[in-house]
Formats: structure tokens, sequence, C-alpha cells
């Protein structure tokens, strides 16, 4: 039977911000001596995606409070199959590492199979089908990118000029999640706004293209959600004087971006990085895991807009009203 809920008198807090790594009230688990090594399944994007795989890393690197972390990542490729996803975290347990993390939702039934084998193991399903997990062993940490887009995308149409808004996705699950958010938010805080057709990218080369694109036909904020490509996009955007939306992590904080960021009005946040962090600090020795799965929301702080650089600062209180309307009346997207 699939785990659907956080155990009784866990609760959402647990995900809250301040929360993800020191725990609020869950057992604090002694420092562990030596190097602690967690396996990360990654995404076909890998490394240097400005998403999801990224994020991942840097949930690590705050579990460092915890223990003296050492990552483990195995790669992807498009196109592959259960097999092939069930190999790389079979091979990752196998190893002897303690905890693995997998990066989307087609490791779930890779991942179940695997965690029966090695029940000492710690596993974390990052946006697992169906928001449930099987498996004493097994966490899922599911999450909501369109409410973060929504909130994005208003402030996206609210900040515009020209009333035209662009879109650049890629080729992860959430693309299109990203894309119906973005678009909902949009038109809640402006409904004349005009949305170009979305382009896609799965190369920096395509997502230069896609970008020019967009802003030619006279986009002057671009919401991008390209995965590998995503880091072509902001440049490309930068480049032409429009304001880009990041996904999935702070792009502003991104130090290999910081030449464009008066020109990231803000990025749609989903918090992988602090799902991550938690898992670890349950997963430790004498923390009591947290089997089953958690939800990160609005209403948790598992999904938001970032406000670095102040971009946003005369458009906060409007956009703070359209996030509580959203937790209390949730949009159908």
């Amino acid at each position: 039977m699939r785990a659907r809920a956080v155990r009784p008198g866990l609760g959402l807090g647990l995900v809250l911000a301040g929360c993800a790594v020191a725990g609020c009230g869950a057992p604090t688990p002694a420092r562990p001596e030596g190097v602690v090594r967690v396996g990360v399944a990654l995404t076909p994007d890998g490394l240097g995606d400005l998403a999801l795989n990224d994020s991942a890393l840097a949930g690590l690197d705050r579990a460092r409070k915890d223990a003296d972390i050492e990552p483990v990542t195995a790669a992807a490729r498009a196109g592959e199959t259960d097999a092939d996803r069930e190999a790389r975290v079979r091979n990752l347990a196998g190893r002897g590492l303690p905890m693995v993390v997998a990066l989307g939702s087609a490791y779930t039934a890779p991942v179940e199979r695997v965690a029966a084998s090695f029940p000492r193991t710690r596993f974390l399903i990052v946006d697992p089908a169906g928001c449930a997990v099987t498996g004493r062993n097994v966490m899922g940490a599911c999450f909501h990118p369109e409410k973060a887009a929504y909130l994005a995308g208003a402030a996206a149409a609210l900040r515009s000029r020209t009333g035209v808004l662009g879109f650049v996705g890629g080729r992860d699950a959430w693309t299109a999640r990203f894309q119906r958010g973005f678009e909902a938010g949009a038109r809640k805080a402006r409904p004349d706004v005009r949305l170009l057709p979305a382009r896609f990218a799965a190369s920096p080369a395509e997502g230069r293209a896609a970008a020019k694109a967009e802003t030619d036909a006279g986009a002057d904020v671009v919401f991008q959600a390209a995965g590998g490509a995503g880091e072509a996009v902001v440049q490309t955007v930068a480049a032409a004087g429009r304001y880009v939306v990041g996904s999935v992590g702070d792009q502003y904080a991104q130090p290999r971006l910081a030449a464009y960021r008066d020109r990231i009005l803000t990025s749609a946040l989903v918090r992988v990085d602090l799902a991550v962090a938690r898992f670890v600090h349950t997963a430790l020795p004498g923390a009591g895991f947290l089997q089953g799965t958690v939800k990160l929301d609005l209403a948790s702080g598992g999904a938001a807009y970032s406000t670095a650089g102040g971009h946003l600062e005369d458009l906060r209180p409007r956009l703070e009203r359209l996030k509580y309307a959203e937790i209390d009346h949730p949009t159908r997207m």
C-alpha cells in the first residue's frame, strides 16, 4: 500500500525554511563521525541545469550542518527506460551508501523496487508519481511548481511595460506545470496580457534561438524553465535588455549568472533544496526517519517567488494578496 502522508504529529511545518534542517521538534541526531556519502540519481539535464539537479546539490550543501556530506552523483541520459533508471539506483545503493536521492517522478517505480532489496538504505524520491511512495525506507517530497509559477507570472505581468510575455521550456516533467501556472498567474494579475506561444529547448543553442524568438516577438519578460538550456535563455534575454524569470532555484543567487542580475526579475522557487536537506536530517542515525510523503506548497513555503534584487518591492503587497488568496481558494491549473 502506498503511503500518502507524513507520520502523524509531524505536519507540514517540518518543511518550512526554518525547519528544513533544524528539525523543529524532531529528534536531533549526534553529528556522525567521518564522511556521509549520499547518492544522487540525476535527471538527463545533469548538473549545471539551474533547476532540479543543482537544487538537490544545494540541499546537500545545507545538510552539511548535520554531517560531513559527500555527494555521489549518477548521470542520466534522455530516452532512458525504467530498467536504466533502476540499474542506476541499484548501483548507488549497492555501493553501501546510507542514503540515495532520486530526482523526478520517473524514478518512482525503480526506487521502490530497489528499496525492497536494501532495507538499511534510506531513499528520497523528489516528486514521486501520484505523490505516493511504498516502502518503510522511502520518503517522497511532493511539489507544486505551478503554484510558484503562478506568482511569478503575476509578477511578470504587473512589471511588463509591453504587456507581452514569453515562455521557454525544456524537456523535464515540470515544464508543462510551470507553463500552466505562469499563464494563469499572468492572466489573473492582468487580464489583457498577451502570452506568446511557448517555445522549447533541449540545448544551449536551442535556448538562445527560442529566447531570441520570444524577445523579437515583443516579450519584455520571459519565463525560463529550460533546464540545461536555461543559462543560454537567461543570457539571451538579458542581452536584449528584457527581464527573465527563473525557475526552481533562485537564479539571482547563482554566481555564474551574476552579470545578468539586473535583468533577473524573480524566480519561481520550488524548494527541492529544503526537501533534500530535511531528508538527510531525518535519515541520520537517531533522527527518526520521515517515511511517507511531505508536500511542499505555498502554505509551507515549498513554493514561492524570489524577491532578491529588489525588482518587486513595489509589487509585493499585491503579490502577497494573490498568494494568500491562492492558498485559501486554489485555482485549477
